[in-house]
């Protein structure tokens, strides 16, 4: 279903109209990548110990952050995929990182300096979220460029969460092949994203 939403829009703009539609806050594509998005993170997020409520907050806030990011041009996205996949990339760091602190909130202090409690905190500074952008940015442009095969092959295996076996059966492939195939596109992204 989501899939076929993903071809509806991308038949309406092309690749790079769609971006350039994003930008000027188009409100048809900016509902439409809202949507087709929320779902995905309210699974994963119901499945990793939250509430919707939380669900709602966090993809608010990493929808704003992929707004922001296509508008001042820090995000080169080109189509939904990327837009898509940038979208729950950074909801998903964000639920991670507020598990973190959550968790290390309730931890008792484990040193004292001039009397004062320390607790380890993992709370991001503005800094750490800029870092953590960044990297995703790369990996996000890495991605657009490692062709057709292995974007189809790793949106199947991350963002859909397919097992090999039914990857390898849509792509005429046994499961051995499709391991394979995912480790050579893995290995192809990271040094994407790992160039200067």
């Amino acid at each position: 279903m989501i899939m076929q939403k993903d071809t509806l829009l991308q038949t309406k703009y092309g690749t790079n109209e769609l971006v350039e539609a994003f930008k000027a806050n188009n409100e048809a594509v900016l509902k439409s990548i809202y949507k087709e998005n929320y779902n995905k993170v309210l699974v994963y997020i119901l499945q990793h110990a939250g509430t919707e409520q939380q669900a709602k907050d966090i993809y608010q806030e990493a929808f704003i952050s992929l707004w922001e990011n296509v508008k001042n041009g820090q995000l080169s996205a080109t189509g939904s995929t990327s837009l898509n996949g940038y979208l729950f990339v950074t909801a998903k760091n964000r639920w991670i990182d507020l598990m973190r602190s959550e968790k290390n909130k309730k931890m008792v202090p484990t040193s004292k300096i001039n009397g004062s409690a320390i607790l380890h905190s993992a709370h991001e500074t503005d800094e750490e979220y800029a870092e953590m952008d960044e990297k995703i940015n790369k990996v996000m442009m890495a991605f657009n460029k490692i062709g057709k095969e292995c974007k189809v092959l790793l949106t199947r295996v991350y963002f859909e969460k397919k097992s090999m076996k039914d990857i390898g059966a849509e792509l005429n492939l046994d499961a051995a092949s499709a391991r394979n195939k995912k480790y050579r596109c893995m290995q192809k992204l990271r040094e994407l994203a790992n160039e200067k």
